[in-house]
């Protein structure tokens, strides 16, 4: 599969990758980064507050500069929302506030309901398009969270029949019921974010 995503990456004329973000160190979330570090040059990498375990340790020591929190350049703005700091690597999960010209992201990474309901107390959250949390599994996407951020899309990553039947369909029916736009990689495939003048424009590449 690293393969697989250093053959997508090239075909899309991308030979270097200014951040890499390693939401945290569960071996889905981080296992191919050393990999694909052998055939693309990664300036900078931004990681969770939390504890670095053995993985993260490996790629960190590879990488010559470190980035934590935030990112800045003249058109993305990225900073991480969640601060915990627990012993569980989905509840320290980075949470990213994303703007891209003036489009709102949040990626949700695998940051529980107890993190989503935190976060929603700590800051007045709204989002154009919403990663959805833990491959779309019931531990994440409280009604209540999605509700509030009150995204136009959602994108679910989650693979075609994994062993733990993601997405759920408490999550798939908390988006219906709240009319939520949603697209998943196991049905579209790769998803692609276009953005120009405030219109964004999505493309698949099905799997």
């Amino acid at each position: 599969l690293a393969d697989n995503i250093i053959s997508f990456l090239k075909s899309m004329g991308i030979s270097k990758i200014d951040l890499l973000i390693i939401t945290h160190g569960d071996i889905d979330h981080i296992g191919y980064a050393p990999d694909i570090l052998k055939s693309i040059k990664i300036k900078s990498i931004m990681v969770n507050n939390n504890y670095i375990n053995k993985e993260e340790t490996i790629l960190l020591k590879k990488i010559n500069k470190q980035i934590v929190d935030k990112y800045q350049s003249s058109y993305i703005d990225i900073k991480n929302i969640n601060q915990s700091k627990v012993k569980d690597e989905n509840g320290s999960s980075l949470v990213l506030n994303v703007n891209i010209n003036k489009q709102r992201f949040i990626f949700m990474g695998d940051a529980p309901k107890e993190i989503e309901k935190e976060l929603i107390k700590k800051y007045e959250l709204s989002t154009d398009i919403l990663k959805i949390g833990h491959h779309g599994s019931n531990t994440s996407s409280d009604k209540s969270f999605l509700a509030s951020l009150n995204p136009k899309y959602a994108i679910i990553s989650a693979g075609r029949n994994n062993r733990y039947n993601h997405p759920s369909k408490e999550t798939i029916n908390n988006l219906n019921s709240l009319k939520i736009n949603y697209f998943t990689t196991q049905e579209q495939g790769t998803i692609k974010v276009m953005l120009k003048n405030n219109i964004k424009k999505f493309k698949f590449y099905p799997p």
